[in-house]
């Protein structure tokens, strides 16, 4: 999926707990469990379906010591996981 200029959004129908950096999600519809290290959790924190992907990359870059090249490919990765797993949702335009 080509991921330029989408607002990927949390599901609403997953429950997050942060603990110690980390993230545990719930698929409510699934009752599966995933976890998130602090990347992961960072990213997820910033998924709220007003903020595309490039600005999500940009984020992780400024806060993690991460180049672009590096952290573009993981991050759409990520959002791309998420979404097969029916844990986020994606837009073409901000909620």
């Amino acid at each position: 999926m080509d991921m330029a200029g989408k607002y990927p959004a949390k599901g609403r129908d997953v429950h997050y707990r942060e603990i110690d950096l980390k993230s545990v999600l719930l698929d409510i519809d699934s009752g599966e469990y995933y976890s998130l290290n602090r990347v992961g959790t960072f990213i997820w924190s910033l998924i709220n379906g007003k903020r595309d992907v490039s600005h999500i990359v940009d984020e992780v870059t400024g806060k993690f010591d991460i180049s672009m090249e590096q952290a573009g490919p993981d991050v759409k990765g990520l959002i791309e996981k998420l979404i097969s797993e029916g844990l986020v949702e994606v837009h073409d335009k901000p909620e």
